[in-house]
């Protein structure tokens, strides 16, 4: 499986907003002409977001 990194966000601030910052993400994966599943990994206080290609 292949994965492209498309950002990084904090664990509270996921927690908060969780709708709008998958919709950003999402949008932004179609954007770049990704339309594989996002993945998210937790690391070190951080999310990093990912899309499957």
């Amino acid at each position: 499986m292949l994965l492209r990194k498309l950002g990084s966000e904090k664990i509270k601030t996921l927690n908060a907003d969780f709708d709008n910052i998958y919709e950003a993400y999402k949008k932004k994966a179609k954007d770049s002409g990704y339309d594989g599943e996002l993945k998210f990994i937790r690391e070190h206080g951080l999310i990093l977001i990912y899309v499957v290609i």
